[in-house]
């Protein structure tokens, strides 16, 4: 009879559980070097795609500071082109066969009337302005060019004849700015003989603007001998 002997499985529960663990660990290692590297990567692309949005931002405020610098050429532009309208309605409006003896005086003859004319300051680049293209306002602007006032902005005055009084009225380079008007706040100011310290009128050339004497040239306004501005009259 032949002998069977039975021999003991070297596969373990010991053993299989020691493997199975061996291959967990294995597999969590592996999936942790994954993990790192996903992460790694999903930061690369996070900082790519910011680097790319921070340089299309930049690009896009450097359109809209261009778009502004056209916007506030376009406005000075129009300012320039009412001015010449206002000038040309001015010139239209006395006729054109008037000399400027005669010119002038018609600008007396409203003064000793009573009657307000406009003055409007010429453009010129000497004008301060700010970093946005605005006209500088406040304190410290006034001792640019014209003082306080403002070149290519217009100015009313009235000649009381009685009183010897001029009143001056407009905006003021000394005042605050105004965001809705974008321009430095408006002022009202007289001036007679008791300030003035002399009898200035009409009949002798003066224009005084807040105690400032200016002299008329047929419709041009000069200050200090040079022109600054014209007279400007709607009837």
């Amino acid at each position: 009879m032949t002998e069977v002997k039975t021999s003991r499985s070297i596969f373990s529960t010991r053993n299989l559980l020691i493997g199975a663990l061996t291959v967990n660990a294995i597999a969590i290692g592996l999936s942790e070097v994954q993990r790192r590297g996903l992460t790694m990567r999903t930061d690369s692309i996070l900082a790519e795609n910011l680097q790319r949005q921070t340089r299309t931002i930049d690009g896009y405020a450097e359109r809209i500071n261009t778009l502004n610098a056209e916007i506030r050429e376009l406005r000075r532009t129009a300012t320039d082109t009412q001015q010449a309208i206002g000038s040309l309605q001015t010139i239209v409006g006395v006729g054109l066969n008037l000399d400027r003896h005669e010119l002038e005086t018609r600008v007396i003859k409203r003064l000793n009337d009573g009657k307000q004319i406009v003055v409007q300051f010429d453009q010129n680049p000497s004008e301060a302005h700010d970093s946005k293209g605005n006209i500088l306002c406040g304190p410290d602007a006034e001792s640019g060019y014209l003082g306080v006032f403002i070149a290519g902005q217009r100015y009313s005055i009235n000649y009381d004849a009685a009183a010897r009084t001029w009143t001056g009225a407009g905006p003021s380079q000394n005042a605050s700015y105004n965001s809705k008007t974008r321009m430095c706040g408006t002022n009202t100011l007289t001036y007679g003989p008791e300030k003035l310290g002399a009898d200035i009128s009409p009949n002798k050339g003066d224009l005084v603007l807040w105690g400032e004497r200016l002299k008329l040239d047929g419709l041009d306004v000069l200050r200090s001998g040079h022109k600054v501005g014209s007279v400007i009259w709607l009837d």
